[in-house]
């Protein structure tokens, strides 16, 4: 996979892929809050990559949350990272299960599929030098945060660099 690292808005790219799933979150009575500033956050990344993470990170939340017909989206700097966080309020994530669900194949719910989704997302933001973490309290709150270092400095505002799909992606902000 060949990714186009170059200054990217997450602000926007957030914005978009939300609205992508508005009609679904609409027809199966989803509470959405959206917790994003009106100023821009700027990142050297993928923007590809970013919105694929994204939509998998989502898509999950809907699909194994359903039952708490809860969708948050949050995107935020703090302490010189950037992250965005996806939360649910479904059934939840057991410790066993947080050990595994970045690995391929694994799902937690064999009848909901066999996932690639989360190991796919964890190693590009991996190879963007960011990284993908799970945190839950069950039945109440579940969350995946997507969490990249912030840069004060670009070193280049576009790149093109190679990857093989277990590699992924870099990752700078602005």
């Amino acid at each position: 996979m060949i990714l186009d690292i170059q200054k990217i808005n997450l602000t926007q790219i957030c914005h978009e892929i939300l609205l992508e799933f508005y009609n679904l979150l609409e027809k199966e009575n989803f509470r959405v809050e959206v917790h994003i500033k009106d100023k821009p956050l700027y990142a050297n990344a993928d923007a590809d990559a970013i919105s694929r993470i994204l939509k998998n990170l989502i898509d999950n939340a809907i699909k194994y949350g359903s039952s708490g017909k809860f969708l948050g989206l949050s995107l935020y700097e703090k302490n010189n990272h950037i992250s965005i966080d996806i939360e649910d309020h479904g059934k939840g994530i057991s410790e066993t299960d947080k050990k595994y669900i970045f690995t391929r194949t694994y799902t937690v719910d064999r009848k909901k599929g066999n996932e690639l989704g989360l190991a796919i997302s964890q190693g590009l933001a991996s190879s963007m030098g960011g990284s993908i973490s799970v945190f839950s309290i069950p039945r109440k709150k579940q969350y995946l945060r997507s969490d990249y270092k912030v840069r004060k400095k670009l070193e280049s505002n576009k790149k093109k660099e190679n990857f093989i799909l277990y590699t992924f992606f870099r990752k700078e902000v602005a």
